[in-house]
């Protein structure tokens, strides 16, 4: 929808707001056609190739797209003013028709009564015979009778006149209105379908960014995720570097020692332990995955609140709990849960089933120890 504003401009013709408009367009996709993926992408004409910058620089982008909406909404809301002006003067000459029209229907209406009393009058010097101003003069019984009967008789010839040449003038001036409406009627629809090529035109332009700045956004948001977990997964690293340089190199790390309980087993049936906490084909693994049946029973590691409980694309069906003092459990690849978020559940307590859902090879259970969001090594607390 157009937003209308209020603003001082110069009268924009016909022409000129065409030439505007093919104008802006091809400046439009001039500017941002080399941004496109190219053939074969089935992506807008002004939206860049997924993954090509970053968060920030597809932030960039879409600003610089909703600049140039902001511009060309400036130049429809100029567009806009000169047709309402276009409809104004239409408005006002069919007012003035109305008018003059109505001011005709007054004198026809004023002649019809004259004729009506001309009639009568007429009527009546038929019955009498014709009336001459002799026998006006010397029918009188007085010279003031006579003075009387000649000034009515003027009177009515002169209103007649001036009735009739009334009449003349509003049936002019109702003829003219009736011009005056119809130029500016014609005006104010050549107008409006002038303006419709042009926002249809436009149109075009702005549903094909925002198309591109909706794209952008969903880009930037995935790049910044990306960029928030390639960051975080840097400082576990380096922090768990850290700590390994210090010599806490043992299953348990003495900082942690006195804030994680003492945990159950979170999967008694378990074969073998498929991959351990550390490193691994140049990534961190954050827990440890414990291979065995599918379906065997998922065990709560400690007491506390089910704080999340669902899907995801990598952990597949996954539970968390929070257990106090920053504590945190989680548990992934789940073929099925048991629980869901707000659910209080004890140690030991059966919380889901052991799966191989999201990016999983096999039937097995990661589980995961986090104390204020870094990972740890449970397998020193089990």
């Amino acid at each position: 929808m157009i937003q209308k504003t209020q603003r001082h401009f110069v009268r924009i013709t016909p022409t000129v707001l065409m030439s505007i408009a093919l104008a802006c367009i091809m400046m439009v996709f001039s500017a941002f056609a080399p941004l496109g993926g190219g053939a074969g992408n089935g992506r807008s004409g002004f939206a860049t190739a997924a993954y090509a910058a970053t968060s920030d620089e597809k932030i960039a982008e879409v600003n610089a797209l909703l600049l140039i909406l902001d511009e060309l909404q400036t130049e429809l809301n100029l567009i806009n003013t000169e047709y309402e002006l276009a409809v104004a003067v239409r408005t006002d000459a069919e007012q003035r028709m109305n008018d003059a029209l109505m001011r005709e229907v007054f004198a026809t209406e004023r002649i019809s009564e004259l004729q009506e009393q001309l009639g009568s009058l007429a009527a009546q010097m038929y019955r009498n015979g014709p009336v001459s101003f002799l026998e006006v003069f010397f029918g009188a019984q007085s010279f003031s009778d006579f003075v009387a009967a000649l000034e009515m008789n003027n009177r009515i010839n002169a209103h007649r006149a001036d009735l009739i040449a009334e009449c003349k003038i509003m049936r002019a001036e109702a003829e003219t209105a009736r011009i005056v409406y119809a130029a500016q009627q014609k005006i104010a629809a050549e107008k409006e379908a002038e303006i419709k090529i042009i926002v249809d035109q436009r149109q075009i332009v702005v549903d094909s960014m925002i198309e591109s700045i909706s794209i952008l956004q969903q880009e930037a948001a995935e790049l910044l995720i990306q960029e928030q977990l390639e960051a975080a997964a840097a400082e576990a690293r380096r922090i768990a570097e850290e700590r390994r340089q210090q010599g806490f190199d043992g299953p348990v790390d003495p900082y942690y020692a006195t804030r994680v309980p003492k945990l159950v087993f979170p999967f008694p049936n378990y074969v073998y332990v498929s991959s351990s906490f550390g490193w691994r084909y140049g990534e961190f693994h954050n827990g440890i995955d414990l291979a065995g049946p599918a379906g065997s029973n998922i065990l709560a590691a400690a007491g506390g609140t089910v704080i999340a409980a669902g899907w995801h694309w990598s952990m597949g069906n996954y539970i968390k709990i929070a257990h106090g003092g920053g504590v945190q459990t989680i548990y992934m690849h789940c073929q099925a849960l048991y629980v869901y978020a707000g659910s209080s559940v004890y140690a030991g307590q059966v919380i889901g089933a052991v799966g191989s859902t999201g990016n999983s090879s096999g039937a097995h259970l990661h589980f995961q120890l986090e104390v204020d969001g870094l990972a740890i090594n449970p397998i020193g607390f089990l």
